[in-house]
């Protein structure tokens, strides 16, 4: 009797155990970098790293086909629209989408940005250690300040990523950008050209 007492506590305890160290993913179709990663950004016409600065942006690569990136950044630009949360409403900035693509001869969607040139010659790290995040593969999103502070890697939930967006946003928002309540509606911005 006291050694099926015992397995019994045993396995409560491991159940117990088990349950206080689980960790929540907090943004489960995302990788976070904590910190955010500084970037290079290669001019490309008058799209220079400024224009990163102030915004949430996703950056996405393709070449000849580039259906999957087109198609993404529709469904998650339309769910912001729909949601009326394109312009986050606290600090008041906006996001934006890059599409690299150096063959865009034509126009993918109004609105997006895009730009003729590829990844590798366009975006790259001051860390080497996570440059193996910047594929064609995965979308790159990049904080008001242009640093890199998340990627998605396919395949995509794009219901999942739009709700990781949104959740990104408010927690680096409050940690880089919102002015105590003195002045509310004002955003702290200390952009530096690196």
């Amino acid at each position: 009797m006291k050694i099926i007492v015992f397995f019994v506590l045993l396995s409560v305890s491991v159940v117990v155990w088990n349950w206080m160290t689980y960790e929540i993913d907090e943004f489960p179709s995302a990788t976070i970098f904590e910190p955010a990663i500084p970037i290079n950004f290669k001019p490309i016409n008058k799209f220079t790293k400024h224009n990163l600065a102030k915004k949430w942006t996703f950056v996405g690569s393709c070449y000849d086909e580039c259906l999957l990136i087109s198609n993404s950044f529709n469904h998650i630009y339309s769910e912001l629209v729909k949601n009326n949360s394109l312009i986050h409403k606290e600090s008041n900035l906006e996001t934006q989408f890059v599409i690299l693509n150096p063959q865009s001869n034509k126009t993918l969607s109004s609105n997006f940005i895009i730009l003729n040139n590829n990844l590798t010659n366009t975006i790259s790290l001051y860390s080497k250690e996570y440059s193996h995040h910047l594929t064609n593969n995965n979308i790159l999103l990049f904080d008001i300040f242009g640093r890199l502070r998340a990627t998605f890697s396919p395949p995509f939930d794009l219901t999942q990523l739009v709700m990781d967006f949104h959740n990104i946003r408010d927690k680096y928002a409050e940690k880089c950008c919102k002015i105590p309540d003195k002045q509310p509606n004002r955003v702290r911005f200390n952009y530096k050209e690196s």
